[in-house]
């Protein structure tokens, strides 16, 4: 699907930004895309953009961080800006230490280039690095990669979906396939239509869960084979009274990080060796402290 182009009608942003004075931020939310869209839309329009500079008394700002222990948050509110802002002011009073980020030079541009090209977001590749979206998006266009419009809208017919949904009982699955799209914007759009979301109640048969138990099947594998999550089937088997083993991927944490570190296993790789979900994988990686590799690059 091409780039969509969000509209913003011009009138509309001078006046909440000019006259009303509201924040990018605000803003954004309002007209549902990034706040790198309306600074791009403030210079396309012509629009002067205001001024940062917020009045902070910093001897009462010291000493309320200091002596009172307000958080950032709570100092940002009671001074009417951003938590950012204050951040920085208790950086150059030498209260706060500074961040510490991943260099521009330790970033490999054809990696970030492969992964956004891949379908991966500006947002997911930034947290992989550790660095901020705006560099990532900041690469990317000196790269010439065309961005992709967050937020955008992907035209579905709503009809054809309450139909799908409530006279066919389709699941949000079936008909994120039908669409091809993902159930979550099924979902959001079936909400929006103000219609009641079923619940998940799969039927396990006591009898099958027991007999797949008793094969030395893995819970993540069970859950593959009846169709449900894996969380289900754990609560399906505790209420029959069935002990849960100790999982295999507990027991060979330091063989795990050296062949995601060393050998190049992929978490869909692991999570199929060790019986449990890619997530599983992915949260004990950084629970010891291992940087995630980005999509694709081994």
């Amino acid at each position: 699907m091409g780039n969509m182009t969000i509209s913003i009608d011009e009138n509309r942003l001078r006046e909440l930004y000019s006259y009303e004075q509201k924040t990018i931020a605000y803003i954004a939310k309002y007209f549902g895309c990034s706040p790198d869209t309306i600074h791009r839309r403030l210079a396309m329009y012509g629009i002067i953009k205001r001024g940062r500079n917020v009045v902070i008394p910093l001897h009462e700002l010291a000493a309320l961080y200091k002596t009172k222990c307000y958080s950032v948050y709570t100092l940002a509110k009671r001074y009417n800006c951003s938590h950012t802002t204050i951040s920085n002011r208790l950086r150059d009073l030498g209260l706060l230490k500074p961040v510490k980020r991943n260099t521009a030079t330790s970033i490999k541009t054809i990696d970030i280039v492969r992964a956004y090209k891949s379908g991966n977001s500006a947002t997911f590749i930034a947290s992989t690095l550790g660095i901020s979206r705006w560099k990532v998006l900041e690469i990317l266009r000196q790269e010439g990669i065309p961005i992709r419009q967050s937020h955008k809208q992907v035209p579905l017919d709503i009809e054809v979906i309450k139909q799908m949904y409530e006279q066919d009982k389709l699941s949000t699955l079936e008909i994120a396939k039908f669409f091809q799209v993902k159930s979550c914007t099924i979902t959001a759009r079936l909400k929006e239509a103000h219609v009641p979301i079923r619940g998940n109640h799969i039927q396990i048969e006591e009898a099958r869960l027991l007999s797949l138990l008793a094969a030395g099947n893995s819970l993540c594998t069970i859950a593959r084979l009846v169709g449900c999550s894996y969380t289900a089937v754990k609560q399906r088997a505790i209420a029959l009274g069935v002990t849960i083993p100790k999982r295999a991927w507990q027991e060979h944490k330091k063989h795990i990080v050296y062949q995601y570190k060393e050998e190049g296993s992929t978490l869909q790789e692991l999570a199929t060796s060790y019986g449990c979900c890619p997530n599983t994988i992915k949260n004990l990686l950084q629970r010891e402290g291992v940087r995630r590799r980005l999509p694709g690059v081994r």
